[in-house]
């Protein structure tokens, strides 16, 4: 492992990395699980225990594959095939999901919904798979000391443009753009799909330095292990736990809003782009 890189290395991937996340929340904003994705699920069934499905689809997702590939990614010098292996899965899928939505008038909406679910399922299960290499490549080409200021402004640059991004969310959505449903939501998954491409594509551009290899990778058993110990040796991460449940508790009922606000307010699916906006 590259303990002092070049400065004009730490450099470029310092930007390189800021601009893939910039890319990233921009992508994310256009289909927002919050906000976006309830609206297309309460216009598919009408029923709010499935837009709790849809909202769940995409954290569900990200999640599971970390267990999986993680054994795996610590046992290679170089984890970039495995990003590109994730970034690979998120494409195919979010493809497949435009193609639908583009096309799928015909679909009857549950079955449209369903697979729609399982489409974003698996695309985000590329994503959970991306998700470990990223970790490591970072932290080998950007020094831990500047590490902060890097998340700082992948979230600041990115939040930016995804205030900007809500705007155009509302034009889609509103009849102000011709687009009948469900090609409007194809749109914004199209949009989605163009920039989370481009930030994959930003971050194969770093330079992966080869790393140091577990002499005894550890089984997928000890990695749940780990957990338990990590949180009772390390403070840092219980209070980094506990903070992540709070918010995971005090937002759970975001993607109520526009159920509720679309069947009892009058509101338009547009409105899911005001939202955009305000978070």
């Amino acid at each position: 492992m590259s303990s002092n890189p070049p400065p004009d290395d730490v450099r470029r991937h310092f930007n390189l990395i800021v601009l893939d996340g910039i890319f990233w929340t921009l992508s994310t904003s256009f289909i927002e699980y919050g906000t976006v994705l309830p609206a297309l699920a309460h216009r598919l069934t009408g029923s709010a225990v499935l837009v709790g499905v849809i909202a769940c689809a995409l954290p569900l997702g990200w999640q599971w594959p970390q267990l999986l590939i993680a054994g795996q990614v610590e046992k290679r010098p170089l984890k970039m095939r495995a990003y590109k292996l994730g970034a690979a899965i998120n494409v195919v899928a979010m493809t497949a999901a435009i193609a639908l939505l583009l096309t799928g008038e015909a679909i009857p909406p549950r079955l449209l919904f369903w697979a729609i679910v399982v489409l974003l399922w698996l695309a985000m299960s590329g994503v959970g798979v991306l998700a470990v290499p990223w970790m490591d490549i970072s932290s080998k080409v950007v020094p831990g000391r500047i590490l902060p200021r890097l998340f700082a402004f992948r979230r600041l640059y990115g939040g930016f443009l995804g205030i900007g991004a809500g705007f155009l969310v509302n034009f889609i959505l509103s009849q102000r753009s011709g687009l009948d449903f469900p090609r409007n939501y194809g749109v914004l998954f199209l949009l989605c799909g163009l920039t989370a491409a481009l930030a994959f594509l930003t971050f194969m551009q770093v330079r992966e330095p080869v790393g140091a290899v577990a002499r005894r990778p550890r089984s997928l058993v000890a990695h749940l292990r780990l957990g338990p110990s990590l949180m009772r040796a390390d403070p840092n991460y219980r209070r980094q736990f506990r903070l992540n449940l709070c918010l995971g508790l005090a937002t759970m009922c975001m993607p109520m809003l526009m159920p509720f606000a679309l069947e009892r307010l009058g509101a338009e699916a547009a409105v899911s782009g005001v939202f955009v906006s305000a978070t």
